[in-house]
């Protein structure tokens, strides 16, 4: 990410505004056990794992993926993985603002092999995930 006053900025900073209006148009979606993609219900915007107990709302159809990018989280505890909506969006690239309708979290850390790959990010504070956005 760019630096400010020679720091990384590692998540940028997202206006309540821009969050929901963003946030209004972007849906996160998820793989439920049953192999299908749905959106999830709404929650918190900021404050939750949305990924932590999401629950399905309607089918997640007719998505094409656009692309695939890499996405800071921060933590509390490095052992859990806690991603907001709010961080997701914040950090879309603004080519695909106006594209995208949806997007996933593909690919997260889940053991501490997968902390020690991030390690200039794990310790400043955040874990890194691969991000799908889909049209």
């Amino acid at each position: 990410m760019d630096t400010q006053a020679g720091e990384k900025v590692w998540i940028p900073e997202i206006s309540d505004q821009k969050l929901e209006e963003l946030a209004g148009r972007i849906r996160p979606v998820y793989e439920f056990k049953d192999g299908v993609l749905r959106y999830i219900q709404p929650v918190d915007l900021r404050k939750t794992a949305y990924t932590w107990d999401p629950k399905p709302a309607e089918l997640a159809e007719n998505l094409k993926v656009l692309s695939e990018f890499r996405t800071f989280h921060s933590y509390g505890s490095p052992m859990f993985f806690k991603p907001s909506i709010a961080e997701v969006l914040a950090q879309i690239p603004e080519e695909f603002l106006n594209k995208i309708r949806a997007f996933q979290i593909v690919d997260a850390p889940v053991h501490v092999d997968d902390l020690n790959l991030e390690r200039e990010a794990l310790n400043a504070g955040y874990h890194v995930a691969m991000t799908r956005l889909y049209t």
